[in-house]
């Protein structure tokens, strides 16, 4: 009964952040949420499957298996987003630095 229970509440949380997602940003967001959650389900599922997380004499414990990829993720998901934002932002200030001037009537005439 309480796996039942923990499931349905995974699930519940997975469509909660799945909606958020695409609420937040745009479907093609929640579609790439959507995604890395299933490949994550899958990956733990493996883990739980083989009995890698259940067994303590293992060295490092199964469960590092699971909350090392998080944490790593955590930290280098919005490290990759912020380089990612900044490297747009150089690019558009040379665009605007190479941007001729507009002509101008005035430009014109002393053209002529």
């Amino acid at each position: 009964m309480t796996s039942a229970l923990f499931l349905g509440f995974t699930a519940l949380v997975a469509s909660a952040v799945i909606a958020a997602a695409g609420y937040a940003f745009s479907r093609r967001a929640a579609l790439a949420t959507a995604a890395v959650l299933a490949a994550w389900f899958g990956f733990v599922s493996a883990l739980a499957l083989s009995g890698v997380i259940r067994n303590v004499g293992y060295m490092p414990p199964g469960i590092t298996y699971v909350v090392g990829p998080t944490f790593v993720a955590g930290f280098f998901a919005p490290l990759a987003l912020g380089v990612h934002a900044l490297a747009i932002r150089a690019i558009r200030s040379r665009l605007r630095a190479e941007r001729p001037e507009p002509a101008t009537r005035a430009g014109l005439r002393a053209l002529a």
